[in-house]
């Protein structure tokens, strides 16, 4: 009785919306096209961020590149987060980087701020930490000079070369071609300008545009006793892989997932292992389930 009662209910008020409706049909017109509207405009701005992050995404063979992320249980992570994409530790990343076997390449970024100025008013610049492996990843070439390449991401690197945008290079030194080897201060450290890259790459995150990348080991430069290079705990870049030729996300996926039953043991730092320890599923994959945790490459697509 009470269900047919809630039926009866529901039938009653259309009823009376249609009633009304059909007695102010101008009202009914305007409610009916702003609906349309509403559903169109949502439709739109998916397709949208759809084309964007895949069809024009400024890089080589965009559709086999993925990005390598944690799949987060309730528990969650824990440590320090700080960045514009904190998706991994540096540990972790380079644990994965030297034992999968499904990426032809693997890369590593994370974004900052840094100060341009050398005092008074602060003049911000977007930032970007890149592993030496990110531009031939991508397979990004520099407009001018050369991009950071494995070379200049080293541990201990004391004044590593930096890359421009060329929109930076455009309004901070008005396109000079004789900008390679001038100097830019970042938050009072001097660095080289050694290449700008081509007009159409301003990064991978949508929405956000890079003025300046130094190389990922430049991070313990800035941060210094608080680098979080060698820390497992501390997450501040996110990672792209680019797909071997044959293999697919579902079988990368499967590898890394096996992969971090034996990572996430010992990678995570004691005090990480101590917070979680009533939990074995401190993070997990997807596709396949694992029992202590693992890490799944999420399509762009």
């Amino acid at each position: 009785m009470t269900s047919l009662g809630f039926l009866e209910s529901i039938w009653q008020d259309l009823s009376y919306g249609a009633r009304l409706l059909r007695r102010n049909p101008t009202f009914a017109v305007v409610a009916i096209l702003t609906l349309a509207l509403g559903t169109g405009a949502n439709t739109a701005i998916f397709q949208l961020v759809n084309a964007v992050r895949l069809r024009t995404l400024p890089v080589a063979r965009p559709s086999e590149l993925v990005e390598v992320r944690i799949v987060k249980t309730p528990h969650g992570r824990t440590g320090a987060f700080y960045g514009s994409r904190p998706a991994l530790s540096n540990p972790l990343y380079e644990r994965i980087r030297d034992e999968q076997q499904v990426f032809a390449s693997m890369m590593a970024w994370g974004g900052t701020t840094w100060n341009l100025a050398a005092g008074g008013e602060v003049r911000p610049a977007a930032g970007m930490y890149v592993s030496g492996s990110y531009f031939e990843t991508l397979g990004v070439q520099a407009a001018v000079g050369r991009t950071i390449g494995t070379a200049d991401d080293v541990k201990g690197c004391a004044a590593p070369g930096v890359v421009i945008s060329d929109a930076f290079w455009r309004r901070e030194y008005a396109a000079a071609t004789d900008v390679i080897g001038r100097a830019i201060l970042l938050d009072g450290h001097r660095f080289d300008i050694v290449g700008v890259t081509p007009p159409s790459f301003s990064g991978v995150e949508v929405g956000r545009r890079f003025d300046v990348a130094a190389p990922l080991c430049a991070e313990a430069i800035f941060r210094g006793p608080r680098s979080a290079l060698a820390l497992s705990d501390s997450w501040f870049i996110a990672s792209f892989g680019r797909l071997k030729p044959g293999v697919t996300i579902e079988q990368a996926s499967a590898q890394l997932g096996a992969m971090s039953r034996g990572i996430f043991p010992t990678i995570v730092s004691p005090r990480s292992r101590r917070r979680t320890s009533r939990s074995s599923r401190w993070v997990r994959c997807r596709r396949p389930p694992a029992s202590r945790g693992s890490v799944t490459p999420t399509a762009i697509r």
